[in-house]
């Protein structure tokens, strides 16, 4: 059997919204964005180079549907995305006005890893990691 998770639905309050951040501010591709009636569409995005797990950007259409944007984890952490040069990538999304959450709290040391927590649309937590062992730390 060969099975994997495609995409990961993501409650946002408005997709115009979402689709800037995840795009202009995370750098992240738009994949997809088809109405599919008056209120739905399907949008899919994706961090450059893997198409293999997306985030299905899903609007919320009821309050209940609203309370859990931001807090789709329970307040953990929600997403990992991996990145073959942290420092670049970390550089590029604060100059892009990317929140860091408590960076002395959060920066947490791992043998031969950076963990970062930021924070993104609606207080989802986003952990930002390198995968490799070799990390340029000139930030």
């Amino acid at each position: 059997m060969n099975q994997r998770i495609a995409q990961i639905a993501l409650v946002v309050k408005d997709y115009a919204e979402a689709i800037d951040f995840y795009t202009n501010i995370l750098g992240f591709k738009l994949i997809e964005d088809t109405s599919l009636d008056k209120h739905k569409r399907w949008v899919v995005v994706s961090p450059p180079g893997d198409e293999n797990c997306s985030l299905l950007l899903a609007k919320a259409a009821d309050d209940k549907q609203r309370q859990s944007i931001g807090n789709q984890a329970g307040g953990r952490v929600f997403l990992f995305l991996y990145t073959d040069d942290f420092s670049r990538d970390y550089q590029a999304m604060i100059d892009r006005g990317v929140v860091i959450v408590d960076l002395q709290k959060f920066l947490i040391m791992v043998p031969l890893l950076y963990l970062r927590i930021c924070m993104a649309i609606g207080g989802i937590y986003w952990s930002h990691r390198n995968n490799h062992s070799a990390i340029n730390m000139n930030w």
